[in-house]
């Protein structure tokens, strides 16, 4: 009878020991998957990238809950059907056995009280699915969040060796010249912390071949750090505005990760409509 009464008892609380562990584990595969890989799901990137590949998480995560609110039910129609009915018949065989005069059961089977034992009162299945929603919520948002920021996150568990910064906005290319943009503007790239710019392309092409435009874009960092010429959070750009020779010196320009990430954002499109 107490197995009974244990088989019942986790069939009805499968949720949470069986379906909702594996389901956020589920979610936060799909996740991962979804939202690091290195092409974006559309030409924009950014916030629309974002969008669509929120839309592609939220489709298969709705049908795995479908596909385990499915399998709740079958065991729900399980505890109905043949475990309840034979609960009952053991309680009847229980009862029979028992002195005629008294009514109730007690001594070693203090739960069976009544053929409405197990009954679950609306009150505290409400309760019961609130509690699951939020973790299901709470657990979603941590993995959404984790996985947009696993490349940060990753960048700082690990003490990657080269940070992902760079202090322009977006690069565009004049044959072998970099063109940069710097707090909305666009300038002709003279140097960097007093490095040439010429001296930067020219190591880039002879370390990273046919990437080396990919590398001085996205790689800036890794890419001075090699030259023996490691930067630090702000650095000094020697500029000139597009059609002069008048050259500009913009001190303290911020190396963020916010520019290497729009910059990629920019290279991954560009990549996506080349024939």
């Amino acid at each position: 009878m107490i197995e009974q009464e244990n088989q019942i008892w986790l069939l009805r609380n499968i949720v949470w020991w069986y379906l909702l562990p594996p389901t956020l584990s589920i979610m936060a595969f799909f996740a991962q998957v979804i939202f690091t890989p290195d092409i974006p799901l559309v030409d924009a990137g950014g916030w629309s990238d974002f969008l669509a590949r929120l839309i592609v998480f939220l489709s298969m995560s709705l049908l795995v809950i479908v596909i385990y609110y499915f399998v709740y039910l079958i065991n729900q129609h399980a505890v109905k059907t043949q475990l309840e009915p034979r609960r009952l018949e053991l309680l009847a065989l229980l009862k029979s056995l028992e002195d005629e005069t008294n009514g109730d059961i007690n001594g070693e089977y203090p739960l069976l009280t009544g053929p409405n034992s197990f009954a679950v009162s609306p009150r505290r299945s409400f309760a019961s699915y609130l509690i699951a929603a939020i973790i299901t919520l709470f657990g979603m948002s941590g993995i959404l969040f984790m996985a947009y920021h696993l490349d940060d996150i990753i960048l700082h568990e690990m003490n990657e060796e080269y940070s992902k910064l760079s202090p322009f906005a977006a690069v565009r290319w004049e044959e072998d010249q970099p063109e940069v943009r710097v707090d909305n503007e666009w300038y002709r790239l003279i140097s960097i912390n007093d490095i040439p710019s010429e001296e930067i392309v020219t190591y880039s092409q002879e370390t990273f071949g046919d990437l080396w435009q990919k590398r001085f874009e996205e790689d800036l960092v890794e890419l001075l750090t090699r030259m023996g010429y490691e930067p630090g959070n702000n650095v000094t750009l020697v500029v000139e505005s597009p059609g002069t020779s008048e050259k500009q010196v913009l001190k303290d320009v911020s190396m963020t990760r916010e520019n290497r990430r729009a910059i990629r954002n920019t290279a991954q499109a560009r990549e996506q409509n080349l024939p």
